[in-house]
């Protein structure tokens, strides 16, 4: 294991998340001939992810995406200096840490699972009367 990739890795364990819980890859470039940057891919629900955004931005840059004023997905970027940002309309502002819990984590109680979709056949449909 590459050491950047080693060191990353001991972040996202020091921020609490479990092995399973995330996938990391550092990818060969073949114009450099070396590697490039390390890509993290959280794979834990969105809530989860944002109740460890406060950890996240402490070892990482960390971005909080938006839509519709609701916080939709969080990036990491771990070769950026550890910080917080906050994505909106195509805008991206630095936020403090320390705000984070007063102005998000009521959201965050709000985002429940996507319920499953049921298929619906030809015969489930109700007829329709002329």
């Amino acid at each position: 294991m590459l050491p950047q990739t080693k060191y990353a890795v001991d972040d996202l364990k020091a921020c609490g998340l479990k092995r399973k819980e995330f996938r990391i890859r550092t990818p060969w470039n073949a114009r450099i001939q070396g590697y490039g940057e390390t890509h993290i891919t959280l794979l834990c629900s969105a809530k989860r992810r944002l109740e460890l955004v406060p950890e996240l931005a402490k070892r990482f840059k960390t971005k909080v995406l938006y839509l519709d004023g609701q916080p939709w997905y969080v990036l990491v970027e771990p070769s950026c200096k550890p910080s917080l940002y906050r994505c909106e309309e195509g805008e991206e502002r630095k936020i403090q840490l320390e705000d984070w819990p007063e102005q998000f984590l009521p959201q965050i109680s709000q985002i429940s699972p996507s319920p499953v979709a049921q298929p619906v056949t030809l015969w489930d449909l109700p007829e329709q009367t002329a």
